[in-house]
């Protein structure tokens, strides 16, 4: 008898399983020129797609929408020496 494939579970929140190692490396590279911010968590949406959550400082010029952070994002995904897709968008998801 074959073996029933376990469905994945997608929706907001907190990824159910371990993100993909190179979001995972992603996150770890990742630091804001402008504060010292830090990557609080890993979210997988509706979609499936991977998004970090960062935690800016309450001054910092990101967090105010002042200047954007694809610089740093983009920075990081350059260190995993990876081929990396980065979609910025804003706090709600909706791309920019």
């Amino acid at each position: 008898m074959p073996k029933k494939r376990r469905k994945r579970k997608r929706g907001n929140g907190p990824c159910q399983s371990k993100p993909p190692k190179a979001v995972q490396e992603l996150a770890e590279n990742y630091k804001c020129s402008h504060c010292n911010s830090r990557v609080e968590g890993i979210f997988r949406d509706s979609r499936g797609m991977q998004h970090l959550h960062i935690a800016h400082d309450e001054t910092c010029p990101v967090l105010r929408g002042t200047v954007t952070d694809m610089h740093d994002a983009i920075r990081a995904a350059n260190a995993t020496g990876r081929v990396a897709r980065v979609i910025s968008g804003d706090s709600n998801g909706d791309a920019a």
